[in-house]
């Protein structure tokens, strides 16, 4: 890629993180339209069964009275060749008389993948396939939902610099700083559904709620979901009874509820706890990407460990559990806090 090709993708990947959360199980897709270099529209898939992102540009450009023909289109997503709630990308493509398109990577979806291309292609446009490690990154649980038949699965953790995630068992404590707390929000609002534990479900009755301003202009809300291995929780917990997103109570292994879960069209879960939910799911290998937040608070002997143990946990104890080796991929400061991401090696 040239410089012009990395950012006009980068802008696509702007947009498309617009639609993450209100698309699903449709992946969120970001175009815009290049003339002269300078990017004249844009345009993202909104919601569910509303219109691509490569009409939405094109629509964009026609308000803008931005010309068409000729012109450059940078998308995230391969565009779709088949009739489903909306009409193929490709004819609208082809309708405007652009010259060219830059596709991020190829849809894995088998009923897409190589067919968009191949139709520009046959019909004169230039198309260049860029497979940017930005845009693989972005649709991982796009791709784990398709390839695996599972949805993708982020494991949230916040630990204090000894390892603890609460002060003790049956008091409901914070670990992290404001900053921190908004980012979860943010978290949330990309995902299609937050599962925790029953123990924490009935410790810390959470709502799970994606609040503002994250909430604002949403038309999805993520389903909230209680994992107990008896398929017993009390009732009188607040998801129950707030109304404000779909609550399950599921009793299945990991291994079988992230298929479950792929039947319902969730195609991205986060994991918030508590201790041994963590763990049943790194033992079951099905931890895609761990967010952990690290706290400078110091606990001590009376706080449970990240996975269970009464003892100190090393903070990074996430890394030598479970049936994958971890690398660091990123960090970020969140007032006292630090976010770290890590990724399967």
């Amino acid at each position: 890629m040239n410089r012009g090709e990395t950012k006009w993708m980068a802008a696509a990947l702007r947009e498309a993180a617009k639609g993450l959360g209100d698309t699903s199980p449709n992946p969120a897709v970001g175009a815009v339209i290049v003339r002269k270099g300078r990017v004249v529209a844009r345009g993202h898939h909104r919601r569910f069964g509303g219109p691509h992102a490569e009409v939405e540009a094109l629509r964009d450009a026609e308000r803008r009275g931005a010309p068409l023909r000729g012109a450059t289109m940078a998308v995230t997503l391969e565009p779709c060749d088949h009739f489903g709630k909306t009409p193929p990308c490709t004819r609208a493509i082809l309708q405007a008389g652009l010259r060219r398109v830059l596709v991020g990577t190829l849809d894995p979806h088998a009923i897409v993948s190589g067919r968009g291309v191949r139709r520009l292609r046959r019909a004169g446009v230039r198309v260049q396939v860029l497979d940017d490690p930005r845009v693989h990154s972005f649709y991982a649980p796009y791709r784990t939902f398709h390839q695996a038949g599972r949805c993708y699965v982020t494991l949230k953790l916040a630990v204090s610099t000894d390892g603890k995630i609460t002060h003790r068992r049956g008091r409901p404590s914070w670990i992290t700083g404001p900053e921190s707390r908004a980012e979860v929000q943010r978290i949330r609002s990309r995902v299609d559904a937050i599962l925790v534990g029953r123990r924490t479900a009935e410790i810390d009755n959470p709502r799970l709620t994606i609040r503002s301003p994250f909430a604002t202009g949403r038309r999805r809300t993520a389903a909230r979901i209680v994992l107990s291995g008896r398929g017993q929780v009390r009732r009188d917990l607040r998801i129950f009874r707030d109304g404000h997103a779909p609550a399950w109570v599921m009793s299945d292994s990991p291994d079988r509820l992230v298929r479950r879960l792929a039947q319902r069209g969730i195609v991205h879960l986060l994991v918030e706890g508590g201790a041994q939910t963590a763990r049943s799911f790194l033992k079951a290998g099905l931890v895609d990407e761990i967010l952990l937040f690290a706290s400078p608070k110091v606990i001590g002997h009376g706080g449970l460990g990240a996975f269970g143990e009464r003892h100190i946990d090393p903070p990074l104890s996430p890394l030598v559990k479970g049936g994958k080796n971890w690398r660091l991929t990123g960090e970020k400061k969140f007032g006292k806090d630090i976010l770290l991401r890590f990724s399967p090696m």
